[in-house]
């Protein structure tokens, strides 16, 4: 890993900055594609996902040769150079895209912007997401892109995570920002925030490469602040009086997932892992639903978060949720069970899928 942070490092002072003019406003009309330059850029898509980028680059070349005007091929084309470093065609061709009304403007904005990001243009990168948001203010990638520069590349974590949690409430289905929630989260030892907006990712996406790294951190918040028996059988639970209330007082919640875990310990002989799991996360989730917000009822972990996990709790969907997040798993019975009941989680999913949630 500290190769690979090495590389990028390099990589980004070893790139000049590109030029990036004044963003233009849209004042031309795109059309949708016509048969034909769909079947192109399909195929130069297959490409692209296989890495053959100089390969999808002719394909979506070809499209704009015959049509200068398809914005797909423009962005899909941009972004192509982009995989291939080729970073001021990436952006000359992505502020010709800005020059046109179209439902994938924003992805010219996100393009722009990774761009300024990648050659160490920071502030340049949040003011051309922050562009983008004033005319797309429900883009998950913009918000994600954004709170990625803050906490990253600008070392601004306050301003990082308030980025996420502007794009959770604006997309609730973006899997990213759920994933950065969490970590921010645990980064500052918030194990319930922590917790639920890792749960509330692997709904969202639980089979990804990232998804093994938040199902693990999802299984460390569920021990909360409890230490294993000590050789006398004793479970100590720690308190941490320094915890940040940036997120309101948490201490109580995070005391409920350690007495959750310690419930569930003293409860699990003869029972499985999953078994034991999904008691322990049901007991937890009844616990916040009947916990009273009272001066934090305006924190994000009070408006979001415990109405989501609340409801699922009182509608029985915790089964469900806990084996179908766990499906990347090998722990032992979770694809027999999720063999066993497709019924009940595809329930489950419509359910989180048709929740409503907080606008602001």
């Amino acid at each position: 890993m500290q190769n690979l942070m090495l590389a990028i490092l390099l990589l980004q002072t070893s790139i000049g900055p590109v030029q990036v003019p004044e963003l233009p406003a849209p004042t031309r009309e795109a059309l949708p594609n016509n048969p034909s330059e769909l079947a192109i850029l399909r195929a130069g898509d297959a490409l692209y996902e296989q890495g053959k980028f100089d390969d999808a680059a002719r394909r979506y070349d070809e499209v704009l040769k015959a049509n200068p005007n398809n914005v797909s091929a423009m962005h899909q084309l941009a972004d192509t150079y982009f995989q291939q470093h080729e970073y001021q065609k990436a952006v000359d061709l992505a502020i010709n895209g800005l020059e046109f009304k179209s439902t994938i403007r924003p992805l010219f904005y996100v393009l722009i912007g990774n761009t300024l990001d990648i050659t160490g243009q920071y502030q340049r990168a949040v003011d051309t997401y922050r562009s983008g948001l004033a005319i797309a203010p429900g883009s998950g990638i913009l918000h994600y892109n954004l709170g990625v520069t803050l906490n990253t590349s600008l070392k601004d974590a306050a301003q990082g995570r308030t980025a996420f949690k502007q794009g959770a409430l604006a997309d609730p289905n973006y899997p990213g920002i759920q994933f950065q929630l969490a970590a921010s989260f645990a980064m500052d030892d918030l194990k319930t925030p922590a917790l639920l907006a890792s749960s509330r990712y692997l709904v969202l996406d639980p089979t990804s490469n990232r998804a093994a790294t938040a199902y693990n951190m999802w299984r460390q918040m569920l021990n909360g602040n409890a230490r294993p028996p000590d050789q006398n059988g004793q479970i100590q639970i720690l308190v941490n009086p320094n915890q940040k209330k940036d997120e309101g007082n948490l201490q109580v919640l995070d005391m409920d997932i350690s007495m959750s875990k310690v419930l569930a310990l003293k409860a699990s002989a003869g029972k499985s892992q999953m078994q034991s799991m999904f008691e322990q996360v049901d007991s937890l989730f009844k616990m916040y639903g009947t916990r009273p917000a009272g001066e934090d009822k305006d924190k994000m972990v009070w408006t979001y978060y415990i109405p989501y996990v609340a409801e699922m709790q009182q509608k029985n969907f915790v089964e469900p949720f806990v084996y179908y997040v766990s499906q990347r798993t090998t722990i032992p019975g979770v694809r027999e069970w999720l063999a066993a009941n497709p019924g009940r989680v595809a329930a489950f999913l419509d359910w989180s899928k048709d929740y409503s949630w907080p606008k602001d």
